[in-house]
């Protein structure tokens, strides 16, 4: 009789999975398991873990049918500030972050060149000394298509800017606000090529305008890329619960 519900105990088992300070997960574990790792000092109450099924990784401490053999690092008695576990982020979150914010420091002044040279040129165009010399450079519609796509472009502009001071933060929102810009600068991208090839035949300014969204867009690719990669999402998720769990601490 007992070889029979042996199988069904062991099936209904709690079982855990444990996020590594490397941001990789571990598991599912059972208990013993779990208990194995406690008493060879691979875990301690600041490690995160969560039950199967479960979506919110939770402090080892936080599971009292786990934390009886968890052992931490002695503290001050008097501290208010629990001990953390130490994360380990990939170099690809700080590189970005580091790209981001020069690259929005650039694009602020480039945007405020081409900002000011956009109004010369469309004073000079009503200019009755000016107009045909601004006119053969530069048409009409090309002019209104260009002050128009300074908007989004400042826009996008600012979304690179505070999504780089995020991630050099290893802040969540830091890497979804760059994921959000690689994605928007693609479609600006396309749309700019589209507009400069039909509205001018100035072949200085479609080069240009390829050129400039050629780089753009890899590195528009290379956000999508290595800021979608399961090690930067689990890094950053840690720094969120981990923030989290110190929250309820104070």
């Amino acid at each position: 009789m007992s070889q029979g519900i042996e199988p069904m105990n062991k099936a209904s088992e709690t079982m855990y999975e444990v996020l590594g300070s490397d941001g990789k997960q571990y598991g599912p574990e059972t208990t013993e398991i779990i208990g194995d790792w406690i008493e060879s000092g691979r875990l301690n109450d600041q490690s995160l873990i969560r039950c199967i099924g479960d979506t919110e990784w939770r402090t080892l401490g936080e599971l009292p049918e786990l934390a009886g053999g968890a052992s931490v690092p002695p503290v001050n008695e008097q501290s208010e500030t629990p001990p953390t576990t130490t994360i380990a982020y990939p170099a690809s979150i700080k590189v970005f972050g580091i790209l981001n914010v020069i690259f929005g420091v650039i694009g602020f002044c480039g945007i405020a060149a081409g900002a000011i040279s956009l109004l010369f040129l469309g004073w000079a165009s009503q200019h009755p000394d000016f107009g045909n010399e601004v006119r053969q450079q530069m048409s009409e519609s090309h002019l209104l298509f260009a002050q128009i796509m300074i908007f989004p472009a400042f826009a996008l502009n600012v979304l690179l800017f505070i999504g780089g001071i995020g991630l050099l933060r290893n802040k969540k929102w830091g890497q979804k606000y760059s994921i959000i810009y690689g994605i928007l600068i693609i479609f600006q991208v396309v749309i700019n090529a589209i507009g400069t090839t039909f509205l001018t035949n100035n072949a200085g300014q479609i080069i240009t305008a390829y050129a400039g969204g050629a780089f753009t867009l890899a590195f528009a690719i290379c956000i999508l890329y290595f800021l979608s990669r399961s090690n930067v999402i689990e890094a950053l998720k840690m720094t969120t619960s981990s923030a989290n769990t110190a929250a309820r601490h104070v």
